[in-house]
């Protein structure tokens, strides 16, 4: 398949918003494991928890049985503590060069709430001067004053989660009634971003009361859909729901991804808290040698490769949609090639 042709008509199918027409193609045309590549280095996808603290109660997020059950403390990262962290992840990676990697400050709260995000992007971009930085917002506390600090900080990717098109499933699902808010000041950012970055992303889940409400949320958007922006939609996928079936496909997490929680643990997915005894899967802390890190990271992938998998990894929805990983990190690729 030529992937550019597959590029070009990745971007009408956004521009036309052909949902389903989208899922199609995506599914029989790109979504092929053997497209994805596992990468050369270790790690490329870096995240680092930037705040647990958030304005809304979503009822597929772990984040509130977590906070409740007090496996998660409702906190910010410090400063000292995120830049010490940024500087860990740069020793690891300093062999790997920054076009090979992306970096989320984002975890399981409410970036945007962090009295601490805007300086902790910036110290991520004096450090890594070409990587991919991205994140995502609820958009509740995306006010005027945020939306113009927003642009142009340094991030390279935003989604903006809205998830829902309607305000009944909405404040259902979310446990905020706060559509019309975030309508607002979605619409206020990419106004006044414009052709700026970051690019942004409007996300809706693909659900059934999304197709219902989704024409009139179209024409609402349509005019501000330009210049970088897009209407992007995830497919749903329901994390709470236990137990899962048996592991189908090696996971491509451990091979990428090193997600740094508020207190410096180390773990190799951004999925670990959504599954039972995620303990399982801490590597250690950031200050650790590395050697001890890997060490634990290359057992759980031999585990994985042999069709060992652990009780936090086979209660793991990722596992069960495993195409659907893939589609989201081969529209990663694209979206690199698209810019190279």
């Amino acid at each position: 398949m030529n992937v550019l042709k597959a590029i070009n008509n990745w971007r009408v199918l956004d521009e036309s918003y052909g949902l389903h027409s989208l899922k199609l193609f995506v599914r029989e045309q790109l979504v092929r494991p053997s497209l994805l590549k596992l990468p050369s280095f270790y790690p490329t996808d870096l995240n680092l928890e930037v705040t647990t603290v958030c304005d809304s109660h979503c009822k597929y997020c772990c984040r509130d049985r977590l906070v409740n059950s007090g496996e998660k403390p409702v906190e910010h990262l410090s400063l000292q503590n995120a830049r010490h962290y940024i500087d860990r992840l740069r020793e690891l990676t300093s062999n790997i060069p920054d076009e090979e990697l992306s970096f989320a400050p984002v975890g399981f709260g409410e970036p945007l709430l962090s009295p601490h995000f805007f300086k902790i992007v910036a110290y991520i971009r004096e450090l890594f001067p070409h990587i991919i930085i991205h994140a995502n917002t609820n958009a509740i506390s995306l006010n005027l004053e945020v939306a113009e600090e927003l642009v142009d900080c340094g991030l390279d990717d935003l989604i903006l989660s809205i998830n829902f098109a309607d305000r009944k499933s909405y404040r259902r699902e979310c446990g905020v009634d706060k559509l019309p808010q975030v309508l607002k000041n979605v619409i206020d950012f990419l106004r006044l971003k414009g052709s700026h970055l970051p690019r942004s992303y409007v996300q809706l889940l693909d659900r059934e009361e999304n197709h219902v409400s989704l024409k009139n949320f179209t024409r609402l958007l349509k005019p501000y859909l330009k210049g970088g922006n897009h209407l992007y939609f995830r497919e749903f996928i329901e994390f709470s729901s236990y137990p899962r079936k048996n592991a189908k496909y090696v996971c491509s997490e451990p091979w990428s991804v090193m997600f740094v929680d508020l207190k410096g643990n180390v773990f190799p997915c951004c999925l670990y808290a959504w599954g039972l005894n995620h303990r399982l899967l801490r590597l250690g802390h950031i200050d650790d040698d590395p050697d001890i890190l890997f060490s634990k990271l290359n057992r759980l992938r031999k585990a994985q490769l042999s069709g060992n998998y652990n009780s936090t990894c086979k209660q793991c929805a990722g596992l069960d949609v495993n195409s659907q990983w893939y589609k989201i990190r081969f529209h990663n690729q694209v979206q690199k090639l698209i810019k190279t």
